[in-house]
């Protein structure tokens, strides 16, 4: 492959041919928070910690109180930890580079906006007065979602928020130019994209090496990025835990979103996506488990199944769970594990997403959810995702899993 050459190809017209973009894990050697001496075990030790935050997260609760023998209790999530991929991109005119976490359940692009650069990060903070193509938000704009900005105020305000005690990012929405490196070597970019210019992070950890979040959903009251770009994108990740060189992990966005394979019907609430799980079978003979445990349930009670691109494991409701465990166990050599969604939609579990193994024995890659009275959350995570092509259409409502063998085999190569 001549990258040189598609490079300045893609740079002519404007459009890369695939607009595929490589994702970095956390713990890969191309992440800022890569560790060189870590061991295997140490990084799913690491994954393990961070889909425990997750469930944290998306439950609303950072207290780690649970009462139960299997889950140990969980620090107040700083964010980073609740974050497994990064998407590496350019901003502005001069183009700057950026690293920012993708999340599935954030409704917006933010990064940091600085005059000053910061002594520790890995990448630069982006300085807008440095660029020709910075643009603020007006508040009196029909864009601008705050109804009434303060007197004196002229840019449209926004704060983000993540957790309680309050992890947030506050800043100003701008229209800028991203720059987009594809993962066959080309380039496109997108001009005039509203993004949050983030001046001030509180409660963030204090190793925040990273630019920002690169947010994939959508929330009322929030000017948000997929909408910008098609209502659509879809990922495929090949491997999540054994490899930290594996380079095809990847994110399409644009002309490049891969919509293939069956469709579930896909719900986005307050910015998390939900699916409809049915039941779980195990070698073709269905558990008994009421699906109603799987309901989003109405009173504040943080329930349904959420497919999440930041917990590494799988969480099932507490009913689900013990069920599927117990009838797991005594075939462990031989079995597929089958989750059944909503219009005949299944997603197939081995042992490759299954499973994670400690020095000495085999882990379940599934756990229960916190023992809380108001949580009642099941989530797909990124394990159970591996080997899939996730195409999320919000336009028709829609999730499409396509098994493939290997995301390598989900581009071409020019």
């Amino acid at each position: 492959t001549n990258t040189t050459a598609l490079t300045v190809a893609a740079t002519a017209t404007g459009k890369a041919k695939v607009t595929t973009l490589p994702l970095i894990h956390i713990d890969s050697v191309d992440s800022p928070f890569h560790k060189p001496g870590e061991t295997t075990f140490e990084r799913i030790k690491k994954s393990v910690e961070r889909s425990h935050a997750r469930i944290h997260e998306l439950a609303g609760s950072n207290d780690g109180d649970d009462d139960d023998d299997d889950l140990q209790p969980v620090p107040i999530a700083r964010n980073t930890q609740t974050k497994t991929f990064m998407v590496n991109f350019s901003i502005g005119d001069p183009p700057v580079s950026q690293l920012a976490f993708m999340d599935t359940g954030s409704p917006m692009l933010w990064l940091k906006c600085r005059d000053i650069q910061e002594p520790y990060p890995s990448y630069p903070i982006f300085n807008p007065r440095n660029s020709h193509t910075f643009r603020g938000l007006l508040c009196k704009n029909s864009s601008c979602p705050v109804v009434d900005c303060q007197p004196g105020v002229k840019y449209c305000p926004y704060t983000m928020s993540y957790l309680k005690p309050k992890v947030r990012s506050v800043g100003m929405y701008a229209f800028e130019q991203l720059t987009f490196y594809t993962i066959d070597g080309g380039m496109y970019k997108e001009e005039d994209i509203l993004f949050g210019c983030s001046e001030m992070e509180e409660n963030f950890d204090g190793d925040f090496r990273r630019n920002g979040i690169f947010g994939l959903s959508k929330r009322a009251g929030v000017n948000d990025l997929i909408s910008q770009m098609g209502y659509q994108f879809s990922y495929c990740l090949g491997n999540v835990l054994y490899s930290n060189t594996y380079p095809y992990n990847s994110l399409s966005l644009d002309d490049g979103v891969k919509l293939q394979g069956p469709a579930t019907p896909l719900a986005l609430v307050e910015g998390v996506y939900y699916l409809t799980l049915q039941g779980i079978s195990i070698n073709g003979m269905m558990l008994d488990i009421d699906p109603n445990v799987f309901r989003r349930l109405p009173g504040g009670i943080v329930s349904g199944v959420v497919i999440d691109s930041g917990a590494t494991l799988t969480f099932l409701t507490r009913a689900a769970y013990f069920t599927l465990k117990y009838e797991l166990v005594p075939m462990i050599d031989d079995f597929v594990a089958h989750f059944h969604f909503a219009d005949g939609v299944g997603l197939v579990f081995n042992e490759s997403n299954l499973f994670y193994q400690n020095p000495l024995e085999f882990c379940l890659a599934i756990s229960p959810t916190p023992t809380q009275r108001d949580v009642n959350l099941s989530i797909i995570g990124i394990l159970a995702q591996q080997n899939y092509n996730v195409g999320y259409d919000l336009v028709n409502e829609k999730l499409y899993l396509d098994s493939i063998p290997d995301c390598e085999s989900n581009y071409i190569i020019i």
